[in-house]
């Protein structure tokens, strides 16, 4: 495979993610049955989410996109079994991330966490879940970009 090839299906995987996790929050007070997550959260967490995506986005476009990089990256070829590597790290940590943020937006009850609380425990509304979530996506984001180092590094690198 040509590493543009994967360079761009790398960076349209991320886009996806990120327009998928924005659509997901945007629905949850829509979806939720309960009402726990209300249309005012919807903002401040695509905003908090958004620190996932953004700087990894920006990042690739900036070092992948420009057109001399483009026509150089365009001859080398990258072995299979680094594109598979790739793909799949990517991939495993996109549907990590998604997972998390579904965990926090759909799944947990917190009107369940604070009934009866005259304090509400820690980490029991979701801005504070989603802060944990995204806190718990950029610590394990390295790993994630990992590819990214040696696809914007030289092609016998």
């Amino acid at each position: 495979m040509r590493q543009s090839r994967l360079r761009l299906y790398i960076f349209c995987t991320w886009v996806a993610f990120w327009v998928a996790s924005t659509v997901l929050v945007g629905l949850a007070p829509v979806c939720r049955s309960d009402q726990a997550v209300g249309r005012d959260q919807v903002v401040p967490v695509v905003m908090a989410v958004a620190g996932i995506w953004l700087p990894a986005l920006s990042a690739l476009a900036s070092f992948w996109f420009p057109e001399k990089e483009r026509a150089r990256a365009s001859r080398s070829r990258v072995p299979i079994d680094r594109s598979v590597g790739a793909l799949t790290i990517t991939a495993v940590y996109l549907l990590f991330v998604l997972f998390m943020l579904l965990n926090a937006v759909y799944w947990i009850n917190y009107r369940e966490l604070t009934a009866g609380a005259i304090c509400p425990p820690p980490g029991s509304s979701l801005e504070e879940q989603v802060a944990a979530v995204v806190k718990v996506c950029l610590l394990v984001s390295p790993v994630a970009l990992a590819p990214i180092n040696w696809l914007t590094g030289r092609p016998n690198d």
